[in-house]
């Protein structure tokens, strides 16, 4: 892999968020985020060279030291000037002339967003082609097109910041209790209804404290101290939000999504109150309300039409007709042709590019269905996909090299916020003997010493991955150097001695431990089949590894909606799957407050498939810990409760990691340019959506 950075030099450019987000009180539309102080270093770029050996092909690792000045700085959140005139997408100036859409002047806000481009500023036209799993496999269009009040960005070579974006500017309170919100003026929808504090209103009235539609009461992040947020409404464009208890991390949950209503993450404190209200039963006939719960999804509650992962009406992704704030809207859904989906450019968005023009520079965006990995790497390397990264597989590297030229196409690499991990349900409840082993913290540890990661490594991702544990990546505020390598090391004798500590000395005649009560100790795993690039063959691995402790692994390879469903139902006592959401961890801690027990954190919500925790349970300690966390105003104070909480996951290795960091490879076609190189990929970054697609072109022949 071609000036392959170093793990830490590479994600360096995360180091420099404070980890509890220093953008300040956002009194001026300028606010600005103070990041840490990094001196200068020693970058260590390794050089990747493929060399074929007859039919073998193996990978040489050269290196070469660099020196790299490391700027000490402050990162200013703020938007590029507003431009002098706009322009407009061909296909839209058409219908401007035809008198079916009012001039771009009238479409745009007064103070419309101003993107950066990455190269440079693009042509208008095309249609950009994607690939994707299906209904179930939504991620891929909606990373790549959310819009929240307040966005990330990672400019190339920089470090990752907080910006406005739907949201015009905000101000925060000292105590970050209360957050005043500015929305932009003459913002419209995509149907060209105007945006104002009416739908927030709605939004918030109708949606968020409506006694019949519940989904975000249970939303922890928007009722600090346990109590729901209160919104006051002070004229057409401003409102605030105020809060019970400190809420300082507000800022990164909307980046995120993590504040917002509806499940997929999308909007922020506001609904289209002119489309929905019709829907609504206090303001629709019992007839239309039962109408629209045949029409959306045949649903059997009101709930469930606003509830995006019930029913079709209020997700954009399922529903052409709902309006959105986004540069693409959906043309014609996953739910009309199952076979390719189609997103068309929103005339109303809020973004122009430097020059004045526009934005999306790209007219239309397809994913198509693919269920055969042969089948999708097929298309890339024939030129079928202009740009993706979500499926594409490390494993394929070599591949998709070889064929750069036949495909017409580059590689663009960033490097992956996560490490594939195996996760302990501790709060299994199915057999008392076997809940009783995995709550062991000894056996954990035998676990994660049975493997080696350097095998792995070499043997699945040709040496492209970094053996590690569960945690934090390199780069983070919340890095820890210990936690990373803690019983990662491959010491099999010391986990037989481990396992045998624990009284699991009897094995059966082939040698696999047996039970105190006689039983044969066996565990299953599941994974959703093909959940990452490798996981059949690293599963294989594992087992065999773990076979030569004693320990039996059955593998339980299952599709993702079953496998969901048995998670919920809290019948798997371990799973396989990626902890990512490990860059800016504070910003997405699920992994790290309580691991993967599900039945202890719906106890913890407040939901009926709960199951409260033994008196004694570690995983006490560390939800008192992060509710002190969160709410503490104080940064410095905020890191140090932090870091205790993150010792609790590494003394309990309740997720136990394997390989990670690897690259995140954009297949990308070579007319198809602003796609920045270098950047974080994890999900709470929103993935593709890091690099802001608006942006994207395809440049003109």
């Amino acid at each position: 892999m071609a000036e392959k950075l170093n793990r830490r030099a590479f994600l360096r450019g995360t180091a420099m968020v404070a980890a509890g987000v220093a953008v300040a009180s956002c009194a001026q539309p300028t606010p600005e985020t103070i990041v840490k102080e990094v001196p200068v270093e020693k970058v260590v770029k390794e050089t990747v060279v493929v060399e074929k050996e007859v039919a073998v092909e193996k990978i040489v690792k050269e290196t070469v030291m660099v020196e790299k000045e490391v700027p000490i700085e402050k990162v200013v959140v703020v938007e590029g000037e507003k431009p002098s005139a706009y322009h407009e997408a061909p296909m839209l100036a058409e219908l401007v002339k035809a008198g079916k859409l009012p001039p771009v002047e009238e479409r745009l806000p007064e103070n419309p967003l101003v993107l950066e481009v990455v190269e440079g500023i693009g042509d208008y036209g095309g249609t950009w082609r994607r690939a994707y799993k299906g209904v179930s496999d939504r991620w891929g269009p909606t990373k790549i097109n959310h819009e929240f009040f307040l966005e990330w960005h990672m400019p190339v070579g920089g470090s990752i910041h907080i910006q406005n974006h739907v949201a015009e500017k905000y101000e925060q309170n000292a105590d970050a209790t209360e957050f005043t919100w500015y929305l932009r003026k003459g913002q419209k929808w995509s149907n060209g209804d105007p945006l104002t504090t009416e739908d927030v209103k709605f939004w918030y009235e109708d949606l968020f404290l409506d006694p019949k539609i519940k989904d975000n009461q249970t939303n922890v992040n928007l009722k600090p101290g346990g109590k729901p947020m209160v919104i006051e409404i002070l004229d057409e464009f401003t409102f605030k939000t105020k809060f019970a208890a400190p809420n300082p991390l507000l800022p990164l949950f909307l980046c995120v999504g993590n504040a917002t209503y509806t499940g997929p993450r999308s909007g922020s404190f506001m609904a289209p109150a002119n489309y929905l209200k019709p829907f609504h039963y206090k303001y629709a006939k019992p007839e239309d309300v039962k109408a629209a719960l045949v029409k959306y999804g045949n649903l059997t509650s009101e709930e469930q039409l606003f509830v995006a992962q019930t029913g079709n009406l209020n997700f954009w992704f399922h529903n052409p007709d709902l309006p959105v704030l986004q540069a693409w809207r959906m043309k014609v859904s996953p739910i009309e042709n199952q076979t390719r989906c189609m997103m068309e450019r929103n005339p109303y968005y809020y973004a122009v590019d430097p020059a004045g023009n526009q934005l999306p520079y790209i007219d239309y965006v397809t994913h198509d269905f693919f269920d055969n990995t042969e089948v999708f790497a097929f298309k890339l390397i024939n030129g079928e996909i202009d740009c993706q990264q979500r499926h594409v597989s490390v494993s394929d590297y070599t591949l998709l090299r070889e064929n750069e030229q036949k495909g017409d196409y580059r590689l663009i690499i960033w490097r992956t916020a996560n490490t594939l991990a195996y996760h302990f349900n501790l709060s299994w409840t199915g057999d008392p003997a076997l809940a009783a082993i995995l709550n062991d913290v000894r056996f954990r540890q035998a676990f994660s010493l049975a493997i080696d990661r350097d095998e792995i490594n070499q043997v699945v991702y040709n040496g492209l991955m970094e053996p590690r544990q569960a945690s934090p990546v390199s780069g983070s505020p919340n890095y820890d150097p210990e936690l990373e390598t803690y019983f990662a090391e491959y010491d099999p004798d010391r986990a037989n001695a481990l396992l045998d500590e624990m009284g699991l000395t009897k094995k059966d005649s082939e040698g696999y431990r047996l039970r105190p009560d006689g039983q044969p100790l066996v565990l299953t795993i599941c994974s959703m089949q093909a959940s990452f690039a490798g996981a059949d063959d690293m599963h294989q691995i594992v087992v065999d590894q773990l076979k030569l402790v004693g320990i039996k692994v059955l593998l339980d390879l299952v599709e993702r909606s079953l496998y969901q469903e048995r998670l919920d139902a809290n019948q798997l006592h371990m799973t396989a799957w990626v902890q990512d959401r490990s860059a800016i961890v504070m910003a997405d801690v699920n992994w790290y407050v309580d691991g993967e027990n599900p039945a202890w954190t719906y106890w913890r919500d407040g939901d009926a498939r709960g199951v409260e925790p033994p008196a004694d349970a570690v995983v006490r300690q560390t939800w008192a810990l992060w509710d002190q966390c969160r709410a503490e105003a104080d940064q410095a104070k905020r890191e140090e409760i932090f870091k205790q909480m993150l010792a609790i996951q590494k003394e309990q290795l309740w997720n136990v990691g394997v390989v990670g960091e690897g690259p995140a490879l954009f297949v990308t076609r070579n007319n198809f340019r602003n796609v920045p190189d270098g950047l974080v990929e994890d999900d709470p970054l929103r993935g593709e959506g890091l690099a802001h697609p608006p942006q994207f072109y395809f440049k003109a022949a």
